[in-house]
């Protein structure tokens, strides 16, 4: 009698390549081998930041719908799910919107000038917009001066924008290299990269001198072939010919030592009727220019729409980096009427009611102020309390109750060491807290398990995970070597996923389970070609646990980023000789989907074939009557 080992079932499901300009997919489908081959040990893993993932998972695919491919005259870019196509040349980055077969949009965003700024409003006379003409040899159209820009018929008012001082015009064209997926077009003081990842395109400023003159530090943007409008977090591009709507935000900036600044994004208004007509033609002409001219500079427009980034730099330590990020705008929008929120969304959770709850890193949801947490009652946001003064990472609902897990030690005011409940109308701490951030939360029956970077909770020792039981922390056995980051329940048994290599003192990678009294692995965990090979996140489905994260192979096999491993205990076959018959059998319970295989030989590779003859199922065996052979004959239960 010969019985299946219980192992990892990996299959590759689609695999995420997301994109410069956007978050896109690239998929390809292949089963992966069940058949059971131990890997090394996985690696010890170092911690990586949250918001690092996408492109750490991104530097892991292999296809050409995620890349960069360097060029005579520069470099290429491509994300085929965001539709969007990028030239890097001497004069910046241009991309093409190739959404439609009919009309392929070309736009751009580059850098005009270097400056500083002083608040101005509408009735400033010294709030002028800058002619920029595209076609000028020796670099853009503007005025070097100790004050603001002069006005004129040739400058007139920009509305409700900032004037600038000691402006520094940058030359029209650079050097650019590519190298590692990542380009570089450098001018005098002033660098952008282009990078492709997970998380979009990003299209970073390195400002490398402090300019000077008083006031924030301001850098004006030049926008060819879209029309510029305000929005939430920054602006939209509205491509000319397709209508298409690109987001520009999630502005980011940080200096040398890694602080971040305080910045923002505004849109200059437009020019004269006269010249937006005038720009109009030049777009419609520039619309019948091919593809292989994406390098070459647009028809002569006289003005170009402008934005600018503000920047708090008086504490700054240069270089300074601005990183604003291109998407897909064609979203909707939970409210049509609202502009969403104003930084990153890191956990979301729904109650019994209908209602949405979000934590993340913003402090403005729609037109709320709420501090890292909020809810949407499917009409209007609304937030909890004051919120929280550090990120939330995870969130979990339990009842009317929910619970909050990040990185912050206040909640509603009190404190609250890095895991929170709110009741519905105020938050409370739950005992003393954890010792470091949590990043995974999950409710069973009246238990609360809480995961993430800690070493003790409730002020005894828990090594990454604990249990709230409404009263007090517990630890589960001795935890993880590593920090936890994903978490899931299937009946009384909690599956952890994170960056570990032990669980209860056992070798586990990276994956864990926990039935009320110890840990165990899920066969040899995953595996991967570098240090980063970790679960980040965990759902069960049946009798099915699915785990995804930083890996390569999970069991043994194959299997790029996500993994299906079944809960439930394999089951057994007998083989038995009756006459001139084999009797091959297994128990009919929980083998619904089971396919019998058989094979003549282990010695790879191995010819697995579907045995095709008629089962017997008698409630409690199932049962195949094979005719015997004089040759060797090896059985399988394959799923």
């Amino acid at each position: 009698m010969k019985s299946v080992a219980k192992q990892f079932y990996a299959r590759m499901f689609p695999k995420f390549c997301a994109v410069a300009l956007g978050i896109g997919s690239c998929f390809s489908r292949a089963a992966a081998s069940k058949d059971l081959v131990e890997p090394a040990p996985a690696k010890t893993l170092a911690a990586l930041p949250w918001s690092h993932v996408g492109a750490k998972a991104g530097a892991h695919y292999q296809g050409d719908g995620l890349a960069v491919f360097p060029t005579t005259a520069g470099a290429r870019m491509r994300c085929v799910f965001q539709q969007l196509e990028g030239e890097a040349t001497r004069e910046g980055l241009w991309l093409t919107s190739i959404a439609t077969n009919a009309v392929k949009d070309r736009f751009r965003v580059v850098v005009a000038s270097v400056g500083r700024s002083v608040n101005a409003d509408a009735s400033n006379p010294l709030a002028p917009s800058i002619p920029v003409n595209l076609e000028e040899p020796r670099g853009f159209e503007l005025r070097h001066s100790c004050a603001a820009f002069d006005t004129s018929e040739l400058c007139p008012m920009r509305q409700g924008t900032a004037a600038v001082q000691d402006d520094i015009a940058l030359d029209r064209t650079g050097t650019i290299k590519a190298a590692n997926k990542l380009v570089r077009f450098t001018r005098p003081g002033l660098v952008e990269e282009y990078s492709v990842s997970m998380d979009g395109v990003r299209q970073d400023f390195v400002v490398l001198q402090r300019t000077a003159g008083a006031g924030e530090l301001a850098v004006r943007l030049a926008v060819s072939g879209a029309k510029v409008e305000p929005a939430a977090g920054g602006a939209r591009l509205v491509l000319e010919n397709s209508g298409r709507k690109i987001a520009y935000s999630r502005l980011r900036v940080t200096d040398a030592t890694g602080k971040e600044l305080g910045a923002r994004m505004e849109v200059e208004a437009g020019s004269t009727a006269s010249d937006r007509e005038a720009d109009v033609a030049a777009s419609r002409q520039s619309a019948a220019v091919s593809n292989s001219e994406v390098g070459g500079a647009l028809p002569s427009r006289r003005y170009a729409p402008m934005l600018a980034v503000l920047v708090k730099d008086a504490d700054a330590v240069y270089p300074v980096r601005i990183d604003p990020t291109f998407s897909d705008a064609n979203w909707i929008s939970v409210n049509p009427s609202i502009p969403g929120a104003d930084s990153y969304v890191n956990a979301a959770v729904a109650d019994s009611s209908g209602n949405l709850y979000i934590g993340g890193d913003f402090t403005l949801v729609g037109e709320v102020i709420a501090n890292r947490i909020a809810k949407w009652d499917g009409s209007h946001w609304s937030p909890l309390g004051s919120g929280m003064d550090g990120s939330v990472y995870a969130l979990a609902v339990s009842g009317s109750e929910v619970y909050a897990g990040g990185f912050f030690t206040t909640a509603g005011g009190r404190a609250a060491n890095y895991i929170a409940k709110w009741n519905g109308s105020s938050w409370s701490a739950l005992g003393s807290g954890m010792g470091g951030w949590v990043s995974a939360l999950a409710v069973s029956g009246n238990d609360l398990y809480a995961a993430g970077n800690f070493t003790w909770a409730g002020g005894s020792a828990a090594n990454g995970i604990a249990k709230w039981d409404g009263t007090s922390w517990s630890a589960l056995g001795s935890g993880m070597d590593g920090w936890v980051s994903a978490l899931a329940v299937s009946g009384s048994d909690v599956y952890a996923g994170g960056n570990f290599t032990m669980a209860g003192g056992s070798a586990a990678n990276g994956i864990a389970k926990w039935n009320g009294s110890s840990w165990s692995a899920l066969g040899s965990g995953m595996g991967g070609h570098d240090s980063f090979a970790s679960v980040s996140a965990l759902v069960v489905s049946g009798s099915d646990l699915y785990a995804g994260g930083g890996f390569t192979t999970a069991g043994g096999k194959v299997s790029a980023y996500i993994a299906r491993a079944y809960l439930l205990t394999l089951p057994a076959l007998s083989v038995l000789r009756s006459g001139t018959d084999v009797i091959v059998s297994w128990s009919s319970a929980d083998t619904v989907g089971f396919a019998l295989e058989q094979a003549s030989t282990l010695s790879a590779p191995a010819s697995w074939v579907t045995n095709t003859a008629s089962i017997t199922d008698d409630g409690t065996n199932k049962s195949v009557s094979l005719l015997a052979t004089t040759s060797p004959q090896f059985f399988r239960l394959r799923r």
